[in-house]
Parts: structure tokens; sequence; C-alpha cells
């Protein structure tokens, strides 16, 4: 890691920089910073992330106030102006401005260079590069910088690593200190240069890193040499009054021939080659008059040729033409060079121009990805995390945040409130129009602290609060968990409770045991119902259910009290693998029918299965695959499961060392989500919630999809009263097919399915169900 830095009280105009890849070439760059100039933003206060940044303004007590300035370093005239309030004492982050996903190339050296001034020089920043969990971080001066009172550019040299490349590298500058309290810091002009992926492997082919010459000096022109031998006689100069792309091009004036094609020639040297590779040279060239010649080729040092056009000359017209051919290096061949020779008979006393001379190597399409569940009458989802969220909707399409939704990741400072990894679940999931559900309102775990030392009416005081505060924020959820694990970790002070600062403590608050033996679980239902709109349905959690029989029964027993009160809407099972793997798949399959029979939709809310981490990577690998293979189908064909959420899928799950993970570091999918994919996607399923208590119904019936208007997903119920073959199609108004939503042969009762129209437009569509001779059509309506 190197670093420097630059001090200038004037504005300084900076010139193309080229990453130096080997001590004999350069290549072409790009700047990989996204907005590094606040060029995009208004003026005016931040109260977001957006435009390639995520501002950390005020987490866990620190404030500050982030706001785009026109006191800009650079010519745009906008810079970010921080200003400090408190200070927590706590991580240098709590106070930053980060630029993301950068997407850069392992092995690849970047050169990120950044300008920041200061109220005065008592002020302090860092500078960081990379991901933290690669450990390849760069720092500026290892931690902290003072700051100056003028604009001073900080740069530091990185190596990008695999992990960067996987994940999108990242550029941060944390400024949580307490000499900041008070002051003020400016910051401009981030820049991110590193080798361009997609542009020339060759230098200045376009001649526009050279000056306007009569009469080029052959060391002083970048990427290029000019040779003259024996009788060959010619003057090489750059102008820019005959170009074909920007403000430069090459003029050759041919005197005299020289005994062989190469007696005159330009040279653009020297340029990275891989053996296997198969590269693009194009060039574009013209003549002052017809009659003109040249050979373009392209070869090593030791003048062993890669290839030519036609083998031969091309003759050139007084209009622009392109050349192109393509070569491949040989096996121990690490450089090429590119000579066009113009030593010809019919060049002499003739002006040739040259311009637009590129070696380009192929840009690889991107293998796209696309929900494993698209299409799906059911969701197959994921938590979200720092760690889970890399390329996660190309896999997921449901979003839960892990723990940025518990209350003591929230609220952990009473009153005052960190939703930051909150805000980027609920964006992931409103963005691609994926189903969020909210974790947790009330449990035994993960509280603040603070409110156990309350009174039991403070206390009540504050959970309503908390309710409050989350249905203002997020009122357009999916789904919430009300209260999670009640039968294992509800929030008291007793049982394996009575040592934790965490637990809450506040069971008595909300009503204790009292008649029911859960009349706190009642409580915390009926306040979210109260609180919550009608369109947020409401969802108990817990764990060690499925295949427990006992466990089963009581959770039951809970949901029917919650369900004759008309406050429940679904039902969460955990599926950890320190519980499913202990249970048979009838064992599994009895409790799944037994919580089916209330009539309620389940959803399979945590779901993880362990490898094998004592064996190799192939055992472990096996011993996955073949737990997922074994419980997985039993869940996701259960036609009372409504989705499943997996619990993590990658390093950093947090059954990480019971390599519970499913996509390696490396970014190679495990045998186990290999299979996952294929299996979701060839597997035809129905989601149909039926009560068994309730009797059959009487006839066919279609009901109006609920919501309606909606966007983008929306429920389409209807009834059969005996084994049936349905089909329910959906059309849009000019009678073309949309999609078959059912195309199965049904049992008795009501059913319902989900219609997920992401990437549909606006606009009136139609639903038919045909079940036996039954035909009916209802009209439904999204607006986006």
């Amino acid at each position: 890691m190197k670093f420097s830095v630059f001090k200038k009280r004037v504005h300084l105009v900076i010139g193309a920089l080229m990453i130096c890849t080997s001590s004999v070439f350069a290549q072409a760059t790009k700047d990989f910073a996204t907005n590094g100039s606040f060029e995009d933003f208004q003026l005016g206060v931040l109260a977001g992330n957006d435009l390639g940044w995520v501002f950390n303004i005020n987490a866990n007590g620190a404030s500050s106030t982030f706001e785009i300035v026109d006191e800009a370093h650079d010519d745009d005239g906008k810079a970010l102006k921080v200003t400090f309030g408190a200070f927590n004492n706590g991580d240098d982050w709590n106070i930053e401005a980060v630029n993301e996903d950068l997407l850069v190339k392992a092995g690849d050296t970047y050169i990120a260079t950044v300008w920041l001034k200061a109220d005065t020089t008592s002020r302090t920043a860092r500078f960081y590069i990379g991901l933290p969990e690669s450990g390849g971080w760069s720092r500026y001066e290892q931690f902290d910088s003072g700051l100056d009172t003028v604009w001073t550019k900080y740069e530091i040299e990185y190596t990008a690593t695999a992990f960067d490349e996987q994940n999108m590298m990242r550029f941060a500058i944390p400024m949580n200190f307490a000499s900041n309290v008070g002051g003020t810091i400016y910051i401009d002009n981030l820049q991110v240069i590193g080798p361009d992926p997609e542009g020339a492997q060759n230098t200045n082919g376009s001649f526009e890193d050279a000056e306007l010459t009569e009469q080029a000096d052959t060391a002083s022109i970048d990427g290029w040499t000019f040779e003259l031998q024996d009788t060959g006689d010619a003057t090489f100069a750059i102008v820019d009054d005959v170009v074909k792309d920007g403000d430069r091009a090459l003029r050759v004036d041919i005197a005299a021939q020289g005994a062989n094609d190469w007696s005159i020639q330009a040279i653009n040297e020297l340029f990275p080659v891989e053996f296997g590779v198969t590269y693009t040279f194009s060039a574009w060239a013209k003549a002052s008059e017809s009659g003109a010649t040249a050979n373009f080729t392209v070869g090593n040092p030791s003048f062993t040729e890669f290839g030519r056009i036609n083998n031969s000359e091309v003759s050139l017209t007084t209009d622009w033409q392109e050349f192109s051919f393509q070569f491949q290096a040989g096996a121990e061949d690490t450089v090429g060079r590119a000579p066009i020779h113009l030593s010809m008979t019919g060049n002499v006393g003739k002006s040739i121009w040259i311009d637009s001379v590129r070696v380009q190597k192929p840009i690889e399409p991107e293998e796209t990805f696309e929900p494993i569940a698209r299409d799906k009458p059911k969701f197959l989802g994921n938590v979200y995390s720092a760690a889970q969220a890399p390329r996660f909707e190309e896999y997921w399409n449901q979003v839960t945040p892990e723990n940025a939704g518990k209350w003591g990741s929230v609220e952990g400072t009473r009153d005052v409130m960190n939703w930051s990894q909150m805000d980027a679940a609920a964006n992931l999931a409103r963005e691609n129009g994926f189903p969020f559900k909210f974790h947790v309102l009330v449990w035994g775990n993960q509280q603040p602290t603070w409110i156990k030392s309350l009174s039991p009416s403070e206390q009540l005081e504050e959970i309503e609060e908390w309710f409050e505060a989350v249905a203002e924020r997020y009122p357009d959820l999916d789904w919430i968990e009300v209260v999670n694990e009640p039968l294992h970790d509800p929030p008291n002070n007793s049982g394996a409770n009575s040592g934790t600062s965490d637990s809450g403590g506040y069971i008595d608050a909300l009503g204790g045991n009292g008649e029911t033996g859960w009349d706190w679980i009642i409580t915390s239902f009926q306040m979210a119902r109260d609180i919550f709109p009608d369109s947020v349905k409401l969802i108990i959690n817990d764990y060690s259910i499925l295949g427990n029989t006992q466990n089963t029964a009581n959770y039951i027993t809970i949901i029917n009290l919650l369900k004759d009160r008309g406050l429940i809407d679904g039902i969460g099972v955990q599926a950890h693998a320190f519980s499913t793997k202990f249970a048979n798949v009838s064992q599994l399959e009895f409790s799944l029918n037994q919580l089916a029979a209330t009539g309620l939709p389940i959803q399979i809310t945590e779901l993880d299965i362990d490898g094998f981490p004592s064996g190799s990577d192939a055992q472990s690998d096996q011993t996955q695959l073949e737990e997922y293979e074994r419980i997985f189908p039993l869940m996701w064909e259960h036609t009372s499961v409504e989705g499943i959420t997996l619990w993590g899928w990658r390093d950093g799950h947090w059954r990480s060392e019971q390599e519970a993970y499913i996509m390696r570091p490396s970014e190679e999918e495990r045998p186990a989500l290999t299979w996952l994919r294929t299996y979701v996607e060839e597997t035809e399923v129905v989601v149909s919630n039926e009560d068994e208590a309730i009797e059959k119904p009487l006839g066919y019936s279609l009901f109006q999809n609920y919501p309606n208007p909606f966007n983008p997903t929306t429920q389409i119920s209807y009834s059969i009263p005996s084994v049936s073959d349905v089909k329910l199609t959906v059309y849009d108004v000019t009678g073309r097919q949309i999609q078959v939503l059912v195309n199965a042969q049904q049992a008795a009762g009501t059913h319902s399915v989900s219609l997920n129209a992401i990437n549909l437009s606006s606009g009136v569509y139609f639903y038919e169900i045909i079940a036996g001779s039954y035909r009916e059509v209802k009209r439904m309506t999204l607006i986006k």
C-alpha cells in the first residue's frame, strides 16, 4: 500500500492517469467511483443514501449533518460538507461517507484520490479502500489523518482481492472522532482509477496523450515508436486538423521508399497479451490521394507475427476506412506490439493519417441470474445483512432482515433510533418488488438493555412507541413477526433469561400469563392489529416445532387463541438444522399437517442446513445436499406453505462454522444451491390453505383478487366443492395469455394463489378459472 499527500492553494487540472501493470507497458484506465464529485446531487441537506453514496449520519448516538454545497475543489461546483454534532465514543464509522459497489477485478491495482479540507487543522478523517471481510483494507497513514484548512489530496494505492471482486469494493471515509465535534469537513473529487476491462489494451491509440507537433519527437509520444531505416524517408506529426475520433491523429508524410515495407513504420508498443485469448486489432486510416497502401500487423518484440490484415498491403482512399483483424498470442508471449508499415512505392509524395488504433480483448457477456422462485406461487426468500446482501436479487425473491429489525438493534439507546440497516433491507425489497417481512417486534432476546429498569407501565408505553415507530416508518410491510419464540424465549427475567441483560423483562407489562396462560401474546397481537395497517399480515414465529409433537400442540394452542380473536394471519415455523436433522420426514409432515388444519398459511421462516465441517469439502457438500433433498421438497410442496426463507446463504452465515452456507466465498455454488435452483424451477406447486373444521364449499366460486388495485402482488382465491381439474389463467385486455397460475387437480376446498406482476405494465388484466364445466372471469387492475 502506498500513500501520499498533495497540497495546492489553487485549483489543479489533472491529466489522464495510466496505471502501470508491468514495468514495460501501460493500458487504458477508467474511474470506478460513482458520482465522486457529488455532481449528481442537488444542493442542500441530504436525507438518505443515493447516487453511488451511503451516508452514515447519526448512528448509535453520534450526530452530524451531510450537505451538498457549492464550495467545491473541482469545476462542477459541488462538494460534500459534513458538520459534526455529538461524538459517541464508539466506532469511527458511526459518521461516515462510503462510495459503494466498485466493480473491480482481483489482482488489478487501483489508485484512489480524494480532496478534503476542514475549518481548522485539528480535524481528523480516515481513508479505507476494499472490504472489511477481506482483511485487505488499505488505510491512509494506517489510521488517522489530520486535515488542513486548504484543499488537500489524499492518495491510496491498493490491489483488489478476490473478495473485493466478488462483493464489489468500496471506498470509505469514517469521521466519528472527538476532535471533529463542532467542526466542519469538506470532501470532493473522489476518483478510483484502475485498468478499464472494456478499454483498449494498447496505449494512446488515438494519440490524445501527445502534444501537437510539426515533426514528432519519437521519445515524447507516449506508447509509440517511429522508425526510419535504410533509404526510407518520412516525417511524423501529431495533428488536429484531420482526425477520425477525438482531437488528435498521426500524419505521416512519405518522401522516399526504403528497401522494405518496414523501412518506414509507426509502432504502437507495448501492450499485454494472454495465451488463448482472441484479440481484435482495429485502426482507421486515409491518404491525401488514391493509390496509397499500408500494412497493419501485430507481433511480439522478437518480430514473430501474431497476424496481419489480408497477409498483404491494404489500399487506402481519401476517406477514412476502418481496418481490423483478429489474432492470438503465442504460448510464451506476455506482451505485443503493433507496427504499421508504410514504405511502399505508391506512398511516395503522399500523406497518410492514422487514428483510433485499438487492441481489444473480447468482452465476455455476464451470466444473468433471476430469483429462483420467480413466477412461482410461493416465495423463496433469504435473510438480509451486509454479509448476505451481495447478488441477493439474483437468487431470492423475499426479504427478511436478520438482526436490523430487532428492537435492541434499532433503539440501543433510549429514543435514539438507528434504522440504517432496516432501511437497506426495505429498499432492497421495494426496488425489486419483493415481499418484505419485519423481524421482530416482541422477543426475549436482543432487546434494549435499558427497558428492564423501567416500571411495567413505562415499559408498556415504550412498547407502544416501538410498534408505532415501526408502523410509521414501514407502512407497506407484507408481514410482521409480532412475537418470536414464545415457547422458548419469552421476554421475561426467569429461567435462561434470569442472568441476561437483553431479554426485555417486560412480559408482565403485556399482561403476563393471565387467564389464558398466554395473555402477553394476545396483548402484543392486539396492539399490532390496532397500530399497523390492515394490509400488514401478522404472524407468529418459533423453532423446534417441526417434528416435535408436544411443541406443535402447544404452538397450536397459542395460534387458536389468536385466531379466535381475529388477531393472526399466518404461522411461522423455523427450520434450523439443529432441530430438523433429528426428525424423520413423517414427523415433519405430521407437524405441518397439524398446523395446516388451523386454516392459516404457513411460512418456513428460518431454514438452514449444515454441511460436515469435520470432513472433506466433498463430504460436507454431499451431507448438505442429501439433507436438502430430504426435507426441502416436503416443505416446498406442502400446499399450506406459502413460502420459505433461508436464514443465510453466504459465508458470514450465523452457522458458518457448521458450513451451512450454500455459496462459497469464491462465488461458486455448492451442490445444494445448484440442486435447489433446478428443483424449484422444475417443480410445479400451489398454495391452498384449508380449514379442516369448516365444511366443504357447496359450489364453485371465483373471488375478487385482493388487494385490487395492486402493485405488484395480489392474491386470487377460489372454491371448488369436489376434486376437480383446475386451470387458472391471467390475460391482458387483448386476450393474450400472460400466465397460467394453476393447472392441476385439486382437492375440495378454498384455494389461494399469488400473482407477482413485477414484469407487467400497469393496466387492466383478467383472470379466468375453468374447473370441470365451471368457468368464470374477473377483472383486476395493476397500478405501478
